[in-house]
C-alpha cells in the first residue's frame, strides 16, 4: 500500500483506485482525492459525447462567406474553457468537501445541458 502513495491518483487504474479507497475507508482516512479521481475515470469516456452534443449547434450556423476560422476559434476556446472549469470544480470539490461524484459530474452536466439547450434553440429557428 505504501507504493500507492507515490503514484498520483490520476495515473492509477480503476481497480487500484477502488482497492485503495476501500483501504483508506477501513482505516478511517480521507479518500475524497482518490474518489474524485475514480469518478473522473468513470465519467471521462462520456466526455466526447458531451463535446459532440455541444459542438452540433455550431455546425448549423450557415454562413456563406467565411466564418470558418471564427467557428474553430470559438470551439477551441470552449474546449479549453471546459477543461479549466473541470479542473476548477475538481479542486473546489476537494477544498470544500463536496461529494466526489458531484465535483466530477457537475461540469459535464453543465456543458451537456448547455449543448442540449443550444440544439433545441437552433431547431426552433
Amino acid at each position: 500500500m505504501m507504493n500507492v502513495l507515490i503514484i498520483s491518483p490520476d495515473k492509477m487504474s480503476i481497480f487500484n483506485l477502488v482497492k485503495f479507497i476501500n483501504y483508506l475507508k477501513i482505516n478511517n482516512q480521507r479518500s475524497s482525492k482518490y474518489e474524485t479521481a475514480l469518478w473522473e475515470k468513470l465519467i471521462n469516456p462520456l466526455m466526447p459525447i458531451v463535446m459532440i452534443l455541444f459542438a452540433l449547434p455550431f455546425g448549423f450556423l450557415q454562413q456563406r462567406s467565411g466564418g470558418k476560422f471564427l467557428k474553430m476559434f470559438i470551439g477551441i476556446s470552449i474546449g479549453i474553457g471546459y477543461q479549466i472549469i473541470n479542473t476548477l470544480f475538481r479542486h473546489l470539490g476537494l477544498l470544500n468537501d463536496w461529494p466526489p461524484f458531484l465535483s466530477s459530474l457537475l461540469p459535464s452536466f453543465l456543458f451537456l445541458s448547455l449543448g442540449i439547450y443550444m440544439i433545441m434553440r437552433f431547431e426552433r429557428l
